[in-house]
C-alpha cells in the first residue's frame, strides 16, 4: 500500500480542505506535480550484493537448495530477538515450501531480505495456510508470487483476524471470487491495507458526493489502488476532481480519481503535461482534453508525440487537434488510426464525404461497423479503398504533398484550418 507525504501537492489545483466543499468546480490551476520518492532501506542490514550475487541464485536449481548459497543467505539475514537462532533450517524449509508454489531462489531470497521475519514463521501454522487459502479462492500461482514478493509482510498477518475479513468485506462488494482476484492482482498489497480505516470510509465517500454504487463497484475491481489510498489523501484527491468539473455521473470522474492517486501516476502526469506543453497546448487545452478524457494524462510522451506528429503532418491539423479528439490515444496509432484516417482521406480527395464529418465517430467505431459505413460502401467508386485500409497503398508518401490540404475538424472549414 502506497502512502503519500500531505505537504505533497496531490495535484496543482487551489487547495481545498478535506472537511470543506469546492467554491468554483470550474477553476482549474495546471501546473506539474512533484513528488519525491522515499528512500529504500534494507530490513536486514545486509548487502546481497556482495553476500550472495543474483547470477548464483538464478542458476540455482529448483528440485533442492543449493547447499552453496543456502548458508551464505542464512548468515546474511538477521532478525531482531533471534540473533543466536541458527537460521539454516527455518531458511531451508522456506525455500522448499515456496518452491512448491512457484516462487523461484531468487525471488526467496529477495523476499528474506525485504521481509526475513519470515524465517521466524511457523510455517505449518502461519505461512502454508495462508498459501492455501489464496488457492482455494481462485488467485493464480503468478499472481500468488507477486503476492509473496511484493507484500511478504501479509504471510505474518493473521489469517482469521485479519486476511479473511478483508476477503469477506471485498466479496461482499464484487460478489464474485473472481472479481476479487481480479482486485488482488491490480494491488496485490490489498490485504495489508486496512479495510475499516481506509477502503471502507473510501466507499461510504463516494456515495455521499453522489456517486452511484455500481460505478463504486467498478472503480473497486478497476482502479483498486486508489480506493485503498489513505482516507485523508482520497477525500482531498475527490474534492480535487470535483473542482476541476467532472460530473459525478461519468465514468470519468473515477477515472481522473485514478489518475490523481499515488505517486507513479502522478509522476506520469506531469511527464504528459510537459509532452503537451512542448508541442505548444495552453493550459486550456490541457484542460479541456483531460475533462473529454482524462486517459490522456496516463499515456506515454513517445505515443503523444506520434500521435499528434501524425495528425500535423499527414492530416493538416493544428498541433492542439488533439484536445478535441483525445480518445485518440486509446487506440493503436498504426494499427487502427492511420488505416482508417487513410480511408477518410482518400474519400475526402475524392469529395465523397463532407468535409465537417465526425472524427470522432471514425475512431470509435468497430471495425465491422467502419468498414461497412466507409469502405464497403464506396468500393465501387474506389475500388482500391480495401487495399488502402490494408496498408498495401500507401496514401501517406504518394499524396501528402497534394492531398495535405489541411483536412477540417468537426465545424470548421477548409479556409479556416489552414489559418
Amino acid at each position: 500500500m502506497f502512502s503519500v507525504l500531505h505537504s505533497v501537492n496531490l495535484f496543482p489545483i487551489k487547495k481545498t480542505a478535506v472537511d470543506s466543499k469546492p467554491t468554483d468546480k470550474n477553476q482549474l490551476y495546471l501546473r506539474p506535480i512533484s513528488s519525491v520518492a522515499p528512500s529504500c532501506v534494507n530490513p536486514s542490514g545486509s548487502n546481497p550484493d556482495t553476500d550472495l550475487s543474483p547470477e548464483t541464485l538464478k542458476n540455482s536449481t529448483d528440485s533442492t537448495p543449493n547447499q552453496f548459497f543456502l548458508p551464505i543467505l542464512s548468515r546474511g539475514i538477521t532478525v531482531p530477538g533471534y540473533e543466536n537462532v541458527n537460521l539454516y533450517e527455518r531458511t531451508e524449509a522456506l525455500f522448499n515450501l515456496l518452491r512448491t508454489h512457484g516462487v523461484t531462489d531468487y525471488q526467496i531470497s529477495k523476499v528474506l531480505r525485504l521481509h526475513p521475519a519470515l524465517l521466524v514463521a511457523d510455517i505449518e501454522k502461519d505461512i502454508l495456510p495462508k498459501l492455501e487459502f489464496f488457492k482455494y479462492i481462485g488467485v493464480s500461482e503468478k499472481v500468488l508470487t507477486r503476492l509473496i514478493t511484493i507484500d511478504p509482510k501479509l504471510f505474518t498477518r493473521s489469517l482469521e483476524n485479519r486476511i479473511v475479513p478483508y476477503y469477506d468485506f471485498l466479496k461482499s462488494i464484487l460478489k464474485t471470487d473472481k472479481k476479487v482476484v481480479a482486485a488482488i492482482k491490480k494491488a496485490p498489497w490489498i490485504f495489508t491495507a486496512h479495510h475499516t480505516r481506509n477502503l471502507v470510509p473510501n466507499i461510504a465517500f463516494l456515495k455521499e458526493v453522489g456517486v452511484e454504487e455500481s460505478r463504486i463497484d467498478h472503480a473497486l475491481l478497476h482502479y483498486t489502488d486508489a480506493m485503498i489510498q489513505n482516507h485523508w489523501q482520497f477525500k482531498e484527491v475527490v474534492y480535487q476532481v470535483k473542482e476541476m468539473g467532472f460530473d459525478m455521473s461519468t465514468w470519468a470522474f473515477l477515472k481522473a480519481i485514478h489518475g490523481l492517486s499515488g505517486r507513479g501516476m502522478r509522476s506520469l502526469w506531469d511527464r504528459c503535461y510537459a509532452a503537451y506543453r512542448k508541442w505548444g497546448w495552453s493550459e486550456d487545452d490541457i484542460r479541456s482534453a483531460y475533462l473529454k478524457d482524462p486517459y490522456c494524462m496516463h499515456v506515454s510522451e513517445n505515443k503523444i508525440a506520434r500521435v499528434i506528429e501524425f495528425l500535423t503532418n499527414k492530416m493538416g491539423w493544428p498541433s492542439n487537434a488533439l484536445a478535441r479528439y483525445p480518445s485518440l490515444l486509446t487506440f493503436s496509432l498504426e494499427n487502427r488510426t492511420m488505416p482508417r484516417f487513410a480511408v477518410i482521406k482518400v474519400l475526402l480527395s475524392k469529395r465523397l464525404l463532407k468535409e465537417d464529418m465526425s472524427w470522432l465517430s471514425v475512431s470509435a467505431g468497430s471495425e465491422e461497423s467502419f468498414l461497412e459505413k466507409y469502405v464497403t460502401k464506396y468500393e465501387k467508386e474506389v475500388p482500391e479503398l480495401m487495399s488502402v485500409y490494408l496498408g498495401e497503398v500507401d496514401i501517406w508518401e504518394s499524396e501528402t504533398e497534394n492531398v495535405n490540404m489541411g483536412i477540417c475538424l468537426e465545424g470548421e472549414t477548409t479556409d479556416k484550418v489552414q489559418a
